[in-house]
């Protein structure tokens, strides 16, 4: 019984996150940020309907009938499975689940390999603090839960606790689920890379004596690398899924074209958080008697300067410190507790409360509650809206209720096309957010016409583009209002739309 409703504090985290997203207005923010999250809810919906992958991407008019590298077919199939169980909130409800799951395997991990309460759960908030800006209901939430796996696999392989065979046996099923599920799963590549070239770098500055061990750990290391990569292999484009990654990641033009591939902005209180974070992550490695294994500070080092140049990658940077950060705490707090000073007598008083938080959780588990707070999500009928402050919500509805008044094909804001798609899946959208799919050329040609760059004309002409959703704002709602041939049909603060006038008018 004490195990089933007596929770731990991970329990309690678990819980906690499962709640704090799922069970409050969150939710509306996790599935408004931008279009994305409705996006890959109809092309799970689509995929589902088919009863196999979609050839070529069925929702955008600059997608034309190139083929399409459905990669993250996995992922979208869940979220469509989901929505059509609960609505909006069965997307927020997985979201939520491994969100949560995330954070339970950090502490769970982190308490398993020394860190007692208060030095492991501290890190672990703090990184919660720099998840909050990136989450929204989409698959790259499952690279955090994935990555951090992968991390931590590493971090037991490189201390002993896990040999290389059942590291390599375990990590197949691992990278081969993540390969179908989000593209992020290149990151278990780069991980490995760093940890081969610091036990190479290690080797070379041993006793000749000494050097053997640390090379077959190395060889090691490759033949996993080797074998993960062929196991990466199993997707349904093989391959093929790659080099459309790589190709896309080369572009520099498609990976700033989206803000969350931006670098940090640190003029913003949120990524002060985050820079704050990272330097008192290095600040405890440099602290303490006890030098960190090179593979581990490398591996940090490659995360953050992947941060650097991409927001995105804060939170992997936040989840895989969080480990480190909390038992170089845990072993400066017992240092310090055993100097008659101020400082020791702190460390002293907070490593005396969390040995007795340890000590209430013997025998604790926690699972049964965790379940209930699951089932009750499930079975909560509660709608979640997207947000009219983020979405053109109303004049969504308008066009649904309108489809007379519009001919032609549709011109609308890029990161609305997802929330568009969703919404009214009768008519293609011009664009969306699968940067990959349609490429620099499609992301460009739209940029032109939204700007009324020379030319336009021809372009909306030649798409067919009979009506235009937009912000009120936007150079192309002011240009197509002075056209004789369009008028503005609806109107409010967050959007208007505009329709070519039918000829004859």
């Amino acid at each position: 019984m004490r195990r089933a409703f007596v929770p731990t504090v991970a329990a309690i985290l678990w819980i906690s996150v499962l709640g704090a997203i799922a069970a409050t207005d969150f939710a509306t923010k996790m599935v408004s940020r931008d279009g994305d999250t409705a996006l890959h809810v109809s092309l799970g919906e689509r995929t589902i309907d088919r009863r196999g992958l979609l050839p070529v991407e069925p929702t955008a008019l600059v997608s034309g009938d190139r083929p399409f590298v459905q990669y993250e077919w996995l992922s979208q199939v869940l979220w469509g499975a989901a929505h059509r169980a609960l609505g909006m909130a069965g997307p927020v409800v997985v979201s939520a689940v491994v969100v949560a799951s995330a954070f339970f395997l950090l502490l769970s991990w982190t308490r398993a390999r020394g860190a007692s309460p208060w030095p492991a759960i501290l890190p672990i908030l703090a990184a919660a603090i720099v998840a909050q800006n990136h989450l929204a209901a989409r698959p790259h939430l499952f690279t955090w839960l994935l990555g951090l796996a992968w991390w931590l696999r590493l971090a037991d392989l490189r201390e002993g606790r896990l040999s290389a065979p059942r590291w390599i046996v375990g990590g197949i099923p691992l990278v081969v689920l993540w390969t179908n599920l989000h593209g992020g799963f290149l990151l278990a590549f780069i991980l490995i890379g760093v940890e081969i070239a610091a036990t190479i770098l290690r080797a070379a500055v041993l006793e000749p004596g000494a050097r053997r061990p640390a090379l077959a750990r190395a060889g090691a290391l490759l033949a996993g690398l080797a074998a993960f990569v062929l196991a990466s292999g199993i997707n349904p484009y093989g391959f093929g899924l790659h080099r459309h990654l790589l190709g896309f990641l080369a572009n520099p033009y498609l990976t700033q074209a989206s803000d969350e591939w931006m670098s940090p902005d640190f003029h913003l209180p949120v990524d002060r958080v985050y820079l704050a974070f990272a330097l008192g992550t290095f600040a405890l490695l440099v602290a303490g008697s006890r030098r960190p294994p090179p593979g581990e500070v490398l591996g940090l080092l490659a995360v953050f300067a992947m941060s650097l140049v991409s927001g995105r990658n804060e939170v992997l940077f936040a989840l895989f410190a969080a480990p480190v950060a909390a038992r170089r705490l845990e072993d400066l707090l017992t240092e310090q507790a055993a100097r008659p000073t101020w400082a020791g007598g702190a460390s002293r008083a907070v490593l005396a409360s969390s040995g007795r938080v340890a000590l209430a959780e013997r025998g604790a588990g926690g699972w049964a509650l965790a379940l209930a707070a699951l089932a009750g999500l499930v079975a909560w009928d509660r709608p979640v809206p997207f947000d009219p402050d983020t979405m053109p919500v109303e004049a969504a509805r308008w066009v649904r209720d309108h489809p007379d008044r519009l001919h032609g094909e549709m011109f609308n804001v890029f990161a609305w096309g997802g929330y568009l798609a969703y919404e009214i899946p009768d008519r293609k959208v011009y664009i969306h957010g699968l940067l990959d799919h349609y490429g620099e050329s499609g992301h460009r040609e739209f940029h032109g016409v939204l700007a009324v760059a020379p030319g336009w004309e021809a372009v909306l002409e030649r798409r067919g583009v009979g009506w235009a959703i937009l912000r009120p704002a936007a150079p192309l709602a002011r240009a197509l209002e002075r056209e004789k041939g369009w008028e503005v049909v609806y109107r409010d603060d967050r959007a208007i739309v505009l329709a070519e006038r039918p000829s004859g008018e």
